[in-house]
């Protein structure tokens, strides 16, 4: 083994340190157990849809068949054109509640607005059409999680299993991201959730929807209300499969990417230390990948140290990572871990420029 000048040892242990250090900080917290509540809140479920019809008829029925003392599900029509309306109007369940609007601002902000106005009880509990969850307790497993003190929850939100690499890298992605959100969550900063399984009490979020109206971007309007939460200490990451909301995954290239685009628009709004931490975490692996890849074309003596690099980033992914992937339920995914750390590790920075780029007049 040859000895190693400074220049080349530092960088390298640095951010291997920094690797190990991310690892331990993304962790996700422990699965919620249920509590005793002497009563059980009621609970308003808020759907926004815009043309989308097919998915909204396979979801809605999971929701309106939930078995929870009180609760209502409100969908918000936000002027489809592919007959959602009209199909809404045919369904005759007391515990559905449909509004329409005629005319909106970009993006779902009207929408989710009308709905959390429209909301008559305690919890506000969002989800979107092409969501449904496989549990008639999914309102009543989550409520009885969240602590008295709790003005919110973020929870997890899976996509369906399929076979392929696109879909591997969908799921892929949405497990780290929910291990990076319910992990600082858990420790008192909530930066994000996911628009499909997330919610507030309604005397928490209402004072901020006049900020709502006033947001730039037509995407992550449910989301960046947490940070307008001034007490965002009190948002409680809920971890359990039994709360676990579904939805399908696109199956090409180009719409998965159109779609990520449009959500990393709003990374862009997220506090400036937020940032700055998963922008960390993008460029030490990508210093890793490419430091290995110059080692092997420029330096043959110094192969083996280009295999360590990459085989030993490799190994603590999966041994940090094989435990939450497990109680996030895509254990599949686990033996793919090392070629999915470096598309993401790649790709994602490579989409972030280009939501730089992105039209926000679209409907999310």
């Amino acid at each position: 083994m040859l000895t190693l000048p400074i220049w080349v040892v530092f960088p390298v242990a640095f951010c291997f340190l920094v690797h190990i250090a991310y690892l331990l900080y993304w962790k996700l917290p422990p699965i919620s157990e249920n509590l005793n509540h002497k009563s059980l809140p009621n609970a308003s479920v808020i759907i926004c849809t815009h043309n989308n019809l097919l998915l909204l008829q396979r979801g809605l029925p999971s929701f309106l068949s939930q078995k929870h003392p009180q609760f209502e599900v409100i969908v918000i029509d936000d002027n489809s054109t592919d007959g959602t309306w009209d199909w809404l109007q045919t369904i005759h369940n007391a515990n559905l509640k449909i509004h329409r609007l005629e005319h909106s601002s970009p993006g779902k902000k009207d929408a989710l607005s009308a709905g959390i106005q429209l909301a008559q009880y305690e919890w506000l509990m969002l989800t979107d059409a092409d969501c449904y969850v496989s549990s008639p307790q999914w309102i009543k497993s989550i409520i009885t999680k969240c602590e008295t003190h709790t003005m919110g929850y973020v929870a997890y939100a899976p996509y369906e299993k399929m076979p392929g690499l696109l879909n591997r890298l969908i799921r892929y992605d949405t497990a780290l991201i929910a291990i990076q959100y319910l992990s600082m969550a858990h420790r008192g900063n909530a930066y994000m959730g996911v628009g499909r399984n997330m919610g507030w009490k309604k005397n928490f979020v209402e004072p901020l929807l006049a900020g709502l109206s006033k947001q730039v971007t037509s995407s992550g309007d449910d989301d960046l209300l947490l940070q307008r939460a001034a007490k965002k200490q009190n948002i409680q990451p809920i971890l359990s499969p039994d709360t676990y909301v579904y939805s399908a995954p696109h199956t090409r290239w180009k719409s998965w990417l159109k779609q990520k685009t449009r959500h990393l628009t709003t990374g862009w709004y997220y506090p400036l230390g937020t940032r700055l931490l998963l922008l960390g975490w993008f460029l030490t692996g990508i210093f890793q990948y490419v430091f290995a890849v110059i080692i092997f074309a420029t330096t043959p003596k110094w192969v083996w140290l280009g295999l360590v690099i990459i085989m030993a980033r490799w190994l603590l992914n999966v041994l940090f990572r094989q435990h939450a992937f497990n109680i996030l339920l895509e254990k599949d995914l686990i033996p793919y871990i090392p070629m999915l750390d470096f598309i993401h590790i790649f790709v994602t920075p490579f989409i972030t420029i280009k939501s730089l780029f992105q039209n926000n007049k679209t409907w999310m």
